[in-house]
């Protein structure tokens, strides 16, 4: 089910799985960059779900502002929300693949977090789930 569209990325539910699944389509900043994270959030939110994909295989850079934002407010909320499980499709782009590894370690929390290669791949894990 489709929640959200933007240039820069979808927001959709997997009813299947109970997964909200965040895809980049491409490039964004600021608001760009926090609508659909916060569209996602909602999601999560209404469906009370523990589980999310974050498809950045179209992934960019971002700046260190809206990392901070991801890290410091995104982040928090969304385990607040009952997030427990993340599934990350890896970035094409080298930059990027940096970006988000270096994010993930200044997460802290009670979540479990994986990278994978293609969606297929990123179901099976949260199927498990």
């Amino acid at each position: 089910m489709l929640y959200y569209e933007s240039p820069e990325a979808l927001v959709s539910w997997n009813e299947e799985i109970k997964t909200v699944v965040l895809e980049w389509k491409r490039f964004a900043t600021r608001d760009k960059y926090q609508v659909p994270l916060n569209k996602s959030l909602e999601l999560l939110i209404a469906k009370k779900s523990s589980k999310a994909i974050a498809n950045t295989l179209k992934f960019s850079a971002i700046t260190g502002a809206d990392q901070q934002w991801f890290s410091d407010v995104w982040f928090p909320k969304a385990e607040e929300a009952g997030l427990k499980y993340l599934a990350l499709i890896t970035p094409e782009k080298a930059v990027a693949r940096s970006i988000l590894k270096k994010l993930d370690s200044t997460l802290t929390g009670s979540y479990a977090t994986k990278s994978f290669d293609s969606l297929e791949e990123s179901v099976d894990w949260l199927v498990m789930k």
